[in-house]
């Protein structure tokens, strides 16, 4: 309804999400929550959005060249917010840990 905004709008589900998954991961990792299947199912979804946000970005040439973000704030919020992102996945893979 608001091409204007498709943009903004990737990039705010993609913080969302990365945050949601690195934040359920690592309280997991922590001790301080085990996922329910039905969670642990509600994880995976997230996954799978993420990895659709991806291909959004992709197909918008981003992810191939952030400095086409339509605005500096929104280049430094695609990257800050596609490395927690990449955290996340790597946390939720069990390639990353949390050392202590």
């Amino acid at each position: 309804k608001y091409p204007d905004y498709k943009i903004q709008l990737f990039v705010q589900r993609l913080k969302f999400v990365g945050h949601f998954i690195e934040t359920a991961v690592k309280l997991s990792i922590l001790g301080y929550y085990k996922p329910s299947p039905a969670q642990a199912k509600m994880l995976t979804g997230a996954l799978d959005q993420l990895s659709l946000l991806v291909e959004a970005l992709r197909k918008e040439g981003l992810i191939q060249n952030p400095q086409k973000a339509p605005t500096q704030q929104l280049y430094l919020d695609l990257i800050g917010d596609a490395s927690h992102a990449v955290y996340a996945m790597e946390l939720a893979a069990g390639d990353r840990g949390i050392r202590y």
